[in-house]
């Protein structure tokens, strides 16, 4: 556990590392600093900072522990399956759950297009009425004639 949490903060670190070294050279080349002497002096440092690195043994023991893990997820995964009664009466409880809910969905819509449609047809009732209204007498009296 120790070496696996050293070794996840050793490649934050070195990837914090490589990320300030792009952000200086961009600021090494912007034509503000680049003539710059504090920012020079500064870009000028002597020593690198030591990292240790992994030995043999510990890189072997690194990649058998991974192999191990990962073998064992794979294991785990195919062949156990841990089933909680609780929670699947929770899943099969919320599948239902969803299906009711898509079913109102649907039959809302439907509903609703049918109120819709009923009012596209209230519109045109009522507009064909005020046009009735709006018609001259001698119009309507001699188109009762005609269908007389």
């Amino acid at each position: 556990m120790k070496q696996e949490l050293e070794a996840e903060y050793l490649a934050t670190f070195k990837k914090t590392v490589a990320m300030h070294e792009v952000f200086l050279q961009r600021l090494a080349i912007h034509p503000k600093f680049k003539n710059d002497q504090n920012f020079r002096i500064f870009l000028e440092y002597e020593s690198e900072l030591g990292v240790r690195g992994k030995n043999k043994k510990e890189r072997i023991a690194g990649m058998f522990s991974s192999f191990k893990s990962s073998a064992d997820d794979v294991l785990l995964s195919s062949t156990m399956k841990d089933v909680d009664e609780f929670f699947e009466r929770e899943r099969l409880f919320l599948n239902d759950y969803y299906a009711h809910i898509k079913d109102a969905t649907n039959k809302s819509d439907r509903m609703t297009r049918s109120h819709k449609n009923v009012s596209d047809t209230y519109i045109k009732m009522s507009s064909a009425l005020i046009q009735l209204a709006t018609f001259d007498q001698t119009d309507l009296e001699s188109f009762y004639g005609k269908v007389a």
